[in-house]
């Protein structure tokens, strides 16, 4: 301080100039020792913002329920345009050879024998005649016995109508897809999936249906012919005549003649058509479209729509086999058929399908959906049947996806 005071004293100028330039230095000295402040960076961004303008893969797999439009055909039978085998004769008889009761004729029994001779022409009469047993003389009359058969055969047929044949065609398919997403916001994303389905569908049949039936009923015949007397006393049985003009005569037209006939059987047999079809029926659907997604949280909801080809590989056997079955256990194969046939068609149409997706991690996704598919038919022919199948339906599943990057 002394030293200040004399200076004040002796240079009054520098002592006032230097409190004043410490005065001005100390502000500039206090503003040269800060740091320049820095650009304020933002804050980081969120998930959903981490999103914004990237694309992503994402690869799913899993498994569906799927409903068709079925498989629907007509199997129709050759049997109906096959001609029949006659297993029974044609309507008729066998007669006893006692000839017509109202005509000459050498007629014979199982009891003795009434013929004609040389005077039968002229008077009616003959001596060639002749019976075993002395029972058959009564009351004035020689009785003769014949037996005798009649038959009758009748076929009924009724036509063999084709037979529907319907499968529901659902099962359980694998599903694959492959998807692409761009978020256009925090919450929306568009992109392209291409999707691929497997279903596995068997159908098959065995009817046998019995269509015609032959019919045979047999009938025996007893036939008695009793011849007048006229007072001749016959020799003692049994007698076998005395020759052509010796002996006793006898009309060779019986008096009366009865005939008797009562049911001496039936048989039957019964034809029957089968038909047995098989066919097996691989369905391969892939689909592409474009779809959407919203998304709330880790939920989003998706849905898209696109075109969709199936592809349907198929094969089918038919047998027929035409039989009949007679009641005494005799079975007789009349006609076999075979029919195979196969391919493969393409069958182009679109899709409509939605669902929700719940994001487990930022890489892992769990998928449920539902689907409704519209196609062209498949129509098919195998032999004489026809065959008709409608990929389209309602199908509804659940994926596991895996996305990236």
């Amino acid at each position: 301080m002394f030293l200040c005071l004399t200076n004040l004293i002796r240079r009054p100028t520098v002592c006032l100039f230097l409190p004043c330039l410490s005065l001005l230095a100390a502000p500039a000295a206090a503003v040269a020792g800060t740091a320049p402040k820095q650009p304020v960076e933002p804050a980081p961004a969120g998930p959903a913002d981490r999103s914004m303008g990237r694309g992503r893969f994402h690869l799913s797999a899993g498994w569906m329920w799927r409903e068709t439009g079925g498989l629907d055909g007509r199997a129709r039978a050759r049997g109906r345009y096959q001609p029949l085998p006659r297993l029974f004769p044609a309507s008729g008889a066998s007669l006893p050879p006692i000839g017509d009761a109202g005509d000459f004729a050498d007629r014979q029994y199982r009891d003795g024998r009434v013929m004609v001779d040389g005077g039968t022409p002229l008077d009616g009469t003959t001596s060639l005649w002749g019976y075993d047993e002395a029972s058959q003389v009564q009351d004035g009359s020689l009785r003769y016995h014949a037996d005798g058969r009649r038959w009758e055969s009748e076929a009924a047929t009724q036509p063999l109508d084709p037979l529907a044949t319907a499968a529901d065609g659902s099962g359980n398919a694998p599903v694959v897809e492959l998807g692409w997403e761009y978020a256009t916001t925090g919450s929306l994303a568009l992109g392209a999936v291409f999707q691929w389905s497997f279903l596995d569908l068997d159908h098959s049949m065995d009817e046998a249906r019995p269509f015609s039936r032959q019919t045979s009923r047999d009938f025996s015949l007893a036939f008695t012919d009793s011849y007048d007397l006229r007072g001749v006393v016959p020799p003692e049985a049994p007698y076998q005549g005395a020759g052509t003009g010796f002996g006793p005569l006898l009309d060779n037209l019986p008096s009366r003649r009865e005939r008797r006939e009562q049911p001496a059987g039936r048989s039957q047999a019964v034809f029957v058509d089968r038909l047995e079809q098989q066919i097996d029926l691989r369905l391969h659907t892939l689909s592409l479209g474009p779809t959407v997604r919203a998304r709330i949280g880790p939920i989003s909801g998706f849905g898209g729509l696109g075109v969709a080809l199936n592809v349907v590989d198929w094969e089918a056997t038919q047998q027929e086999s035409l039989d009949s079955f007679r009641d005494d256990g005799r079975r007789r194969r009349v006609r076999v058929w075979s029919d195979h046939s196969r391919g493969t068609e393409a069958l182009p149409g679109f899709y409509l399908q939605g669902g929700l997706t719940w994001d487990l991690t930022p890489s892992l996704r769990l998928s449920a959906f539902g689907r409704r598919d519209w196609s062209e038919s498949l129509d098919a022919s195998l032999g004489l049947s026809s065959l008709s199948f409608d990929p389209g339906g309602w199908s509804g599943g659940v994926m596991v996806g895996w996305c990236w990057p």
